[in-house]
């Protein structure tokens, strides 16, 4: 067993700190700690750079950071970090019922392996702004047993009271998450105020890819990401009002139970230019929006003719959506399955879409379509046996 007061290298309220190559083994709690040191007074640290070495095997966190102003730790391993929680590789968490005045702020996790902790890789948890986590590898972290989140990487503060935001997860590669015995997990978590999700590469994450999933939570962009082989989400963000889910690539989800290349549930969510291939199950879709008001999803391309048992193409549902330009391929071969889905409430526009394949598109109420030579705008009653069709578009519709 440890002590979690034990820490290995400790620096409370320092000043122009270097570390070079530090070698910590078996430390009794965190390996090294970098703070503030009166919680009355902004006392935090400031100006500390750790560059290179190892924290291996420490008992409650390999580096824990939870009182700085510009902090870099770059090139450092930390990896086998076990005993009690939160076991991260590094975890930079800002103490703000302490002290509100030493949260963190401009951390910078840089080019670091993360390997094998029983928690998550690395974090900017509750209190942290301005900071990052980037060109890290993240490699086989997360415990056997659904008691800790088993996640890659993740900044996980969602509310105002957190004071997190403005950070970004930018260029790592994540792969290999245990998830112990649950799928929910999985590769990156965002729950904080205008994160930047971006250029990662996400393969074989437990669970989901990514996860955006505290309806607090406002200003989150996950572009140009490359998912390959979740188990259950590609992109889930269901929880994020304003979601922007740009330039994605997201390839081979499967999941008997329930499958998901892109989900979205809240207002003014923008699923625009992702490519979503080989998702899998009859119940599964490559796109799907539960609800919203203003959503947008516009030049995405899903292609289920390499997954052996191809999910539908695209659903939207929800008030006043836009959505133009979409590609639909190989998808909804099964069964009553569908190419893509339209479904709301409120006048939605829609133009420029292409299904390869028997269209079918859902209306409960009216719409409005935007053909070459006009607009035209429906309003449905009974159940049609024809369907409609505007620049280049087909849908069958029914109430």
């Amino acid at each position: 067993g440890g002590a979690t007061g034990a820490h290995s290298l400790v620096f409370n309220g320092c000043s122009d700190v270097y570390v070079e190559q530090p070698m910590i083994s078996n430390s009794p709690a965190d390996g090294i700690l970098i703070s503030y040191s009166n919680s009355a007074a902004d006392t935090r640290s400031h100006n500390v750079v750790c560059i290179g070495g190892r924290v291996t095997n420490a008992y409650r966190n390999g580096i824990s950071i939870t009182g700085v102003k510009n902090c870099k730790i770059v090139g450092t391993r930390c990896d086998n970090t076990n005993g009690v929680n939160p076991q991260y590789g590094i975890d930079v968490e800002g103490d703000l019922a302490a002290a509100p005045q030493n949260n963190n702020d401009n951390v910078v996790i840089d080019s670091c392996y993360l390997h094998n902790n029983t928690g998550r890789g690395a974090s900017l948890a509750g209190h942290t702004m301005r900071s990052a986590i980037i060109n890290c590898l993240a490699a086989n972290n997360g415990g056997t047993t659904d008691a800790v989140e088993c996640w890659g990487l993740s900044d996980e503060a969602g509310t105002v009271t957190a004071q997190s935001t403005d950070n970004r997860i930018e260029n790592n590669h994540v792969f290999g998450t245990i998830i112990g015995g649950s799928s929910i997990y999985g590769g990156i978590l965002v729950r904080s105020d205008n994160t930047i999700i971006k250029g990662n590469i996400i393969d074989a994450a437990g669970g989901r890819g990514i996860r955006a999933d505290v309806a607090t939570a406002t200003g989150q962009v996950i572009e140009d990401n490359h998912i390959t082989s979740a188990a259950t989400y590609g992109i889930q963000a269901d929880g994020s009002i304003g979601v922007k889910i740009h330039n994605n690539t997201i390839d081979a989800v499967a999941n008997s139970g329930g499958a998901y290349g892109i989900l979205t549930a809240l207002d003014r969510a923008e699923v625009v230019g992702n490519k979503v291939y080989g998702v899998e199950g009859v119940a599964n879709w490559h796109i799907y929006s539960l609800s919203g008001i203003g959503c947008i999803c516009s030049r995405n391309i899903v292609d289920g003719t390499s997954a052996a048992a191809p999910a539908k193409g695209i659903i939207f549902n929800g008030t006043n959506a836009v959505i133009t330009d979409n590609q639909a391929y190989g998808c909804g071969t099964i069964g009553a399955g569908f190419m893509m889905d339209f479904s709301g409430r409120g006048w939605s526009k829609l133009s420029g879409n292409y299904d390869a394949g028997a269209a079918s598109a859902l209306a409960t109420s009216p719409f409005e379509w935007a053909g070459e030579s006009g607009k035209y705008r429906l309003t449905l009653s009974g159940t049609p046996t024809v369907g409609f069709f505007a620049n280049g578009d087909r849908y069958y519709l029914r109430t």
